[in-house]
Order: structure tokens, then C-alpha cells, then sequence
């Protein structure tokens, strides 16, 4: 078993700036989480090697959170795309 870990859960926003409208993620709590790699694989392409990765994460349930798959985890400064919850 993994150890619990903090994470952030954001969603994405926008804010009006000088420039116009800039996305922003917005936090909207932190929890514990244990942080499972599930797969990775090697490409080629064009004499460059990409990595993609897929963890899972078990986050422990905050009914006061309003958690989606349009929510978001970040932790350590990487932002995750949630693609199922169960």
C-alpha cells in the first residue's frame, strides 16, 4: 500500500486580464491521496522519445468538495486531467 500524499483538486477558470481573458486554476481544496503508477510507454518519433505515464489516484471522499472529471489534481507542480471517477 502507498503512502498518502496532499493534493490539490482545481478547476479551471478564466480571469480578465490586461491581455484579455487568461485561464486560471482555480483551488478549491486539498485532500489525501494515494498516488499509484498504472502504466508507461516509450514512443518514437522522429529521433525523439516521448514518455506518457498514467497514474491513479485514491483520494479519500469530502462531500464538500464538488469533485468532477472537469476537476483537475495538482501535485508536485503537475496538473492531472481526472478521466473517470468510481
Amino acid at each position: 500500500i502507498g503512502v498518502a500524499r496532499k493534493v490539490n483538486i482545481v478547476v479551471a477558470s478564466y480571469q480578465q486580464g490586461a491581455d484579455g481573458v487568461e485561464p486560471l486554476a482555480e483551488q478549491i481544496g486539498q485532500v489525501w491521496a494515494q498516488i499509484n503508477t498504472i502504466s508507461q510507454t516509450k514512443t518514437f518519433d522522429a529521433n525523439k522519445a516521448a514518455f506518457k505515464t498514467s497514474y491513479e489516484f485514491i483520494i479519500r471522499y469530502d462531500s464538500a468538495l464538488d469533485i468532477t472529471v472537469r476537476s483537475m489534481i495538482e501535485y508536485n507542480n503537475r496538473t492531472y486531467i481526472i478521466q473517470s471517477i468510481d
